[in-house]
């Protein structure tokens, strides 16, 4: 097979239980770009390609420069399913860990701050990744960062989508990484929301910082077991001198009661900027991109919009020739102690003709819809990070430093599209 749709296979960049990856060229444009594909046996099992196929759906519905950008998908003429993704250059997670040991926890911190954002803007799409690991986290280069690098979250072939979507799981069913599963992951319910994302990312976290794993077993079972009994340690038991605020971080991000974590990424974004503060990177956080979204209760991101009536005034200036000309409009404005939340009202002319004088200001009740809504570009700018054109490289699983502290591949994953 030397094509696949309009790419061109230039090499092969590694390979998997499932599948392939390739590295590709588009025959017209030239843009590399990597090529995943899954084996032919697998392609055959629709059970399969759904779920391979819903990493690409997750990721066309979310906009952010933290997650690997998918040009198409599809089956190629013998059948085989495929998937186009940017091509990625720099260092896994796993990789750096696996080269550098523990990381510091400013460094550490920086990363998660990175992945909670990306995040943030998945479960606003309603996308649970639920299989958040190191091996699912790339780093490469970004000048425009403070740090100069980003990075990028990988592989959303077990996400879980809202309602109006196809589930790809029932419930009952347990899918994802044992190691870092939140409880109720491994309980298999399907009433699980982002704060299952939290977990295993405070999971992640300790791992960057102590270098073990919360819990160390010898099965995937044993692993569960723990994940649904135990209490997690404090990273500070394992590193001496790790700073009591951080401990507080990670063991909040790993209490089993959901409503005891953080409410949301957002949420978890801001204590993160507030232990950097307090260990003494104020300058990082000030230049650190901030996630420009409600930070409302977590589960609201997850409703359907609905308008709510609300009886706070917003006051703008009357423009009566303009409106005049405009006939029936959209008008939106509302400013929140925590954000932007946009309310559209509809306008008849005639009131407006009878409005007060130009330029005066008027109070009009709002109906502000709950979060999250885009607000209309001539009331509300926009603001995106320009998202870097690189795409992802996937390496084979590299061998570990230390491999009494991690479970193997067969234990940790009941699921993995790679």
């Amino acid at each position: 097979m030397n094509h696949i749709g309009q790419y061109k296979l230039v090499a092969t960049l590694g390979k998997g239980g499932m599948g392939m990856v390739h590295l590709g060229e588009h025959v017209l444009l030239g843009r590399r770009a990597a090529v995943k594909t899954l084996l032919p046996a697998l392609s055959a099992r629709p059970e399969i390609v759904e779920r391979f196929f819903t990493e690409a759906r997750a990721t066309a519905r979310i906009s952010d420069p933290g997650i690997v950008q998918v040009f198409d998908f599809g089956y190629h003429v013998d059948g085989t399913a495929y998937i186009v993704m940017e091509l990625l250059e720099g260092e896994g997670l796993f990789e750096r860990m696996n080269r550098i040991g523990p990381l510091p926890v400013g460094h550490a911190l920086r990363i998660v701050r990175q992945v909670a954002c990306a995040l943030a803007a998945a479960h606003s799409a309603g996308i649970v990744h639920r299989d958040l690991k190191p091996e699912n986290l790339f780093i490469v280069q970004d000048p425009a960062l403070p740090d100069g690098e980003r990075v990028k979250l990988l592989d959303f072939g077990i996400c879980k989508m809202t309602a109006d979507d196809v589930h790809t799981t029932e419930a009952g069913i347990m899918l994802g990484t044992p190691v870092y599963m939140s409880p109720e992951q491994c309980r298999g319910s399907d009433a699980l929301d982002g704060r299952a994302d939290i977990y295993s990312l405070g999971g992640v976290l300790f791992h960057m910082l102590t270098e073990h794993t919360p819990f160390e077993a010898g099965s995937s079972g044993e692993y569960i077991v723990a994940q649904l009994t135990a209490d997690a340690p404090a990273p500070s038991t394992r590193v001496p001198g790790i700073s009591p605020a951080v401990d507080a971080l990670v063991l909040r991000c790993l209490a089993k009661d959901p409503d005891a974590r953080f409410a949301s990424m957002i949420e978890l974004t801001h204590e993160i900027d507030r232990v950097l503060v307090q260990l003494g990177h104020e300058e990082e956080v000030a230049r650190a991109p901030k996630v420009m979204r409600l930070a409302t209760g977590f589960k609201s991101s997850y409703q359907r919009p609905t308008l709510h009536v609300t009886s706070t005034p917003v006051t703008v200036a009357a423009n009566r020739g303009t409106w005049r000309a405009m006939g029936k409009v959209a008008l939106a404005a509302a400013i929140v102690a925590s954000g932007l939340a946009v309310g559209m009202i509809a306008t008849d002319d005639r009131e407006v003709a009878a409005a007060t004088p130009i330029a005066t200001p008027i109070a009009i009740p709002v109906a502000i819809p709950a979060p999250p809504i885009e607000p209309p570009p001539a009331v509300v700018e926009p603001i995106t990070e320009p998202a870097p054109s690189v795409t992802e490289v996937r390496p084979s699983a590299p061998v570990l430093r230390h491999p009494a502290a991690r479970p193997t591949s067969a234990q940790q994953d009941l699921y993995d599209t790679r």
